[in-house]
């Protein structure tokens, strides 16, 4: 009686642990089954938005062709002088095509890596140059910006000889234009001479 109940015992257990060992073979299935799907499911979402983008881009490249087909039968049943006016009045009777999320979205993207490509510019780093190196590149913008002027990096002792040389040429220029002044005034002051004495003789 002890052996068979022993035995009993022992099928049960084992019956116990296939059933475990199936039910957790049945779910590992079931996980591996569920994960393709789920993939499935979300390249099927991504398909039904471009679709549903690409038809809506079809709709206005529609619409636009239905308005261009428009304009030019008015224009075929139009007068010849009132051509022109019509076409220069028609842009202002133009209404936008709205733009979609997406091409929302792909602008506002676009905007934002342009602001922090400029603020990267800004915020570059001179000190990482070489003093020579930044000291050339100054110089050529101020140059650019002085039609091609660079800036004078003479010595001050240089600037003041300069500056002396330039003050002399200017009190040289005065007392030489004086000079010419009076030489004319004394030619004047001849002819004057001659008309009223010599040439009434």
């Amino acid at each position: 009686m002890n052996t068979a109940m022993e035995e009993t015992l022992n099928n049960s257990s084992n019956i116990d642990s296939t059933s475990t060992l199936v039910r957790t073979d049945a779910q590992q299935t079931t996980t591996e089954m569920k994960k393709p799907t789920q993939h499935r499911h979300r390249h099927v979402e991504v398909l039904l938005n471009e679709n549903e983008e690409i038809l809506k881009k079809l709709e206005s490249i529609k619409k636009t062709k239905a308005y261009e087909m428009l304009k030019y039968s008015n224009i075929q049943n139009m007068d010849a002088s009132m051509v022109g006016e019509y076409l220069r009045s028609e842009p202002k009777h133009l209404t936008p095509v709205k733009s979609t999320g997406y091409e929302q979205f792909r602008q506002r993207i676009q905007q934002k890596t342009k602001d922090k490509a400029a603020l990267s510019i800004q915020q570059y780093r001179w000190k990482n140059e070489c003093p020579t190196e930044r000291l050339r590149l100054i110089e050529e913008v101020s140059s650019r910006l002085a039609r091609n002027h660079a800036p004078c990096t003479a010595d001050l002792s240089v600037i003041k000889t300069r500056l002396m040389e330039w003050k002399q040429s200017r009190t040289t220029s005065a007392e030489e234009f004086e000079k010419r002044q009076l030489l004319m005034l004394q030619l004047k002051c001849n002819l004057r001479f001659l008309e009223q004495h010599v040439l009434k003789k």
